[in-house]
């Protein structure tokens, strides 16, 4: 258990709520590493998983990576 403040909290909570904020901005997270050149899919996972220590599916990433290449090329068509 972990104490804060007046409560306490328990551990396995605090691993679901560090899960549940990587995963919500997982999509800034990736776009920031892509910053610095292009990425795989499997590159992304182990990034997070190194810096986050959250293993997160393939799936998940490559959902994400469809998504943003998508809209990068929708945009691109209606600016035309």
């Amino acid at each position: 258990m972990v104490t804060i403040g007046s409560g306490v909290v328990e551990t396995g909570i605090l691993k679901k709520m560090h899960e549940r904020i990587i995963k919500n901005f997982m999509n800034i997270i990736i776009l920031a590493k892509l910053r610095n050149g292009a990425l795989s899919g499997y590159d992304v996972i182990s990034f997070i998983h190194n810096k986050f220590h959250l293993l997160v599916s393939s799936g998940t990433v490559y959902s994400l990576l469809y998504s943003r290449e998508r809209k990068r090329f929708n945009r691109g068509k209606m600016e035309r």
